[in-house]
Order: C-alpha cells, then sequence, then structure tokens
C-alpha cells in the first residue's frame, strides 16, 4: 500500500469516526430534546390544570356567595306552606327568576338544595340537567338533625368542596330523638343517597336555610381541553388518596 493510498484510507476512517461520534451526539440530543419537550407539555398541562381549576372552583365559589344570600334563602325562611297556592306558587316564579339570572353552568353544577327548617317552609330544588323537582322527596333541617346527617355534613368541612362515599351518610343515620318518626327516616335515608358519591359543597344554615350545591359528576372535564389529554389520564383524589374520578393518573 502506497504511502498516498494510506493517506486517503486514514482520511476515510477519520471522517467516518467523525460521522459515527457526531451520529451519536446527534441522537443523544434528540433524546434530550424530546425528553425536554415532553417535560415541558407535561408542566405546562399540569399549570393549566391548575389555573382552570381555580377558575371553575371561583366560579362555583360565586355561586355559592350568591346562594347565601338573603335574597335567594328568603324563599325557603318564608311559612310559605301556611299561605296561599297563589302565593307559594309567585314565590317559586320569581326564585327560578333569580336562579336563571345567575347563569349557573350546568357543566360545574348538577343541582342545588335550599332546605328550610321543618314543614312550614318550602325548600327549593333545582336540577340544571333538565331532570323534573321532586317535592315529594325532599326533606328539611329538622329531619336532617333529628337523624345525625346535619353533623356527619358539618364535621366534613363548609364552604369548601367535599366527597361523599357511597354509604358514608347512610351508615351514620339514626333515631337522635325519640320523636323522630320512620317517615323521617326513610326520607333522610333517599336524600343521603343522591349525595353519596358526589362532590358537594355545604353552604351551612343561613337565614334557617341550608345550602348545599351538588357538583356536576363529570365536572373534572372543565379543567383540561380534550386535546391536551392525548396520551395521559387525569383523576381526582380526595386528601384521604380516594379517586373519585378518572381512570389514570397524570
Amino acid at each position: 500500500m502506497t504511502h498516498r493510498n494510506r493517506i486517503v484510507i486514514s482520511a476515510l476512517l477519520l471522517l467516518l469516526s467523525a460521522q459515527i461520534i457526531f451520529g451519536i451526539y446527534g441522537y443523544a440530543n434528540m433524546s434530550n430534546v424530546r425528553e425536554s419537550s415532553l417535560s415541558f407539555r407535561k408542566n405546562y398541562m399540569i399549570s393549566q390544570l391548575e389555573f382552570n381549576a381555580l377558575s371553575a372552583f371561583k366560579q362555583v365559589d360565586t355561586y355559592a356567595v350568591h346562594l347565601k344570600t338573603r335574597e335567594f334563602t328568603s324563599f325557603s325562611s318564608r311559612f310559605l306552606s301556611l299561605g296561599t297556592a297563589a302565593e307559594a306558587e309567585k314565590a317559586l316564579r320569581e326564585q327560578n327568576e333569580k336562579i336563571n339570572r345567575l347563569q349557573i353552568n350546568a357543566d360545574l353544577l348538577q343541582s342545588i338544595y335550599l332546605l328550610g327548617a321543618d314543614s312550614k317552609q318550602w325548600n327549593y330544588v333545582h336540577f340544571f340537567d333538565g331532570e323534573a323537582q321532586d317535592l315529594s322527596m325532599v326533606l328539611w333541617i329538622d329531619d336532617l338533625n333529628g337523624s345525625g346527617i346535619m353533623e356527619a355534613l358539618a364535621v366534613k368541612g363548609t364552604g369548601i368542596p367535599i366527597y361523599i362515599q357511597e354509604g358514608e351518610l347512610q351508615k351514620v343515620i339514626h333515631k337522635k330523638w325519640s320523636y323522630v318518626s320512620e317517615q323521617q327516616l326513610r326520607r333522610v335515608s333517599a336524600f343521603a343517597r343522591g349525595l353519596e358519591g358526589k362532590w358537594i359543597i355545604n353552604n351551612g344554615v343561613n337565614d334557617y336555610t341550608l345550602g348545599l350545591l351538588v357538583l356536576s359528576d363529570d365536572f373534572p372535564q372543565q379543567l383540561l381541553y380534550e386535546s391536551e389529554l392525548e396520551g395521559y389520564h387525569l383523576s381526582i383524589y380526595t386528601d384521604s388518596g380516594i379517586r373519585t374520578w378518572g381512570t389514570g393518573s397524570l
């Protein structure tokens, strides 16, 4: 092999080595870029989730604040059951108009309950999915007090979203006082079943009226755009680790 051929072969080997080195570096760099891109996308999604969650709960909190005011609680604090049917119908029509003016987002709230102290008051129930109101199954604060449910709700907190586990309320129902009837307990049991498995906000008692807001079953869908969920799963957990919505983890 001539000296010239050796130089050419050496040059080719050096060039091939350089290409291999640059190829390895390029591949490693591409991998880093891809990992950085995925990390950025995930961090962006989490930031977007936090922003959307704050916006959604701020909106729900606005509804809750309005529903605590005298303007809305007066319907259930008055003795409408002692008045005429015409007076009650007029009050119900006005209450519906006030609720409609709030322009409540049905994707966030499933229903609201404004419950009076006892049977002398009228309760107000509104379902935002178009479901008809079933006033026959509505109960009063007196029923909740006499069955221990008011205490169970109060312990979980007021003014914040809380999750009611399946069977959580029904297992505490009991005759707290001797005058509590079986009919009252049946009303309470039916009402408790309707709250279990739901996220709710307990507004507490204001103007002798208990306010409960039930969040929509799929309210977490509002927290992320569908296109952002590609390749990911969103789940909602309680602070005690109970999964309440979703099929996986982000």
